[in-house]
Order: structure tokens, then C-alpha cells, then sequence
């Protein structure tokens, strides 16, 4: 039986075990980084699309986030010629908003995508924007995703 794994915001996980990583998305973003071929992956969640990496919690942020997901699935035996990133989060879910979807969420799906593309990392799936929250489903082993969409009402 593979553990199941609860994602808070500014926190990551990463793993060569068989694990199911799971987090609950608003306006923030989660990027899901493995070696499919070497059983290695791992999540991050994070809140805002910039700040400096050396700040007090870098794990909130896009980049230093991405960063660090980037060293840890490295530092666990991932090939970075193999890796494959997916996407996901970014709604724009607060009221008041006059009907615009983008703003906090679509930098922090932005800062993710820009970081993974200066790694050099293919991104081989997204889902970001809109205006809906996500119950994402992360399988490390095979580095399947499961997205569910979550209404207000």
C-alpha cells in the first residue's frame, strides 16, 4: 500500500518511494517534477511569484521553490535529461475581482513556468488560471496526476 502524503503551502516533498503526494490549490501553484524512468518525483506548493532566495521561508516563493524541488529530485537520482514538470493551480478564486481571472495566480503559474524553462526542464503538462480551486493527486512512481476541480457552491 503506497502513503498517501498531505502538501501544506511553502512546503515540498520529493521521494524515490512509491508515494501519493496530495495538496489543495487557490491562486497558488504546485509544480510536480520527476524521472518517470527512475521512479524519482516530488511536488512543491507554493504562494508567491517572487522574493528573494534567500529569504526567511524561500518555500513560498516560485523560483526558490522550483529550485529546490529541481536539486532535490537530482540529489534522489533523477536524470535531469529525463525530467518531465507539470503544472498546475493559479485560479483566481477571491471575490471582487470584477471577473478578471489572472492576477496573483497567473504570476505564480508564470514564475514556475519561466523557472522550469531557464532549468531547461520539460514541461509536459499544465492546467493553470481560471477560476476554480484543485485537489491535485500526485502518483511519484509513474508521476501520474489526478486533478479535481472544487466549486464554491
Amino acid at each position: 500500500m503506497r502513503p498517501s502524503l498531505f502538501l501544506h503551502p511553502g512546503h515540498l516533498v520529493a521521494s524515490v518511494e512509491d508515494a501519493v503526494i496530495i495538496t489543495i490549490l487557490g491562486s497558488c501553484v504546485a509544480v510536480c517534477l520527476g524521472d518517470p524512468s527512475r521512479h524519482v518525483g516530488g511536488m512543491n506548493h507554493f504562494q508567491m511569484p517572487h522574493g528573494a532566495r534567500n529569504a526567511i521561508e524561500p518555500l513560498r516563493y516560485g523560483p526558490s521553490a522550483t529550485l529546490a524541488l529541481f536539486d532535490r529530485v537530482i540529489e534522489l537520482g533523477a536524470d535531469r535529461r529525463r525530467l518531465e514538470a507539470k503544472v498546475f493551480g493559479g485560479a483566481s478564486i477571491l471575490p471582487g475581482t470584477g471577473g478578471r481571472v489572472g492576477g496573483l495566480g497567473i504570476e505564480n503559474a508564470d514564475a514556475a513556468l519561466l523557472t522550469l524553462a531557464q532549468l531547461g526542464v520539460l514541461v509536459v503538462e499544465t492546467d493553470v488560471g481560471g477560476r476554480l480551486a484543485r485537489k491535485l493527486v500526485y502518483r511519484v512512481e509513474d508521476g501520474a496526476v489526478r486533478v479535481h476541480r472544487i466549486s464554491g457552491t
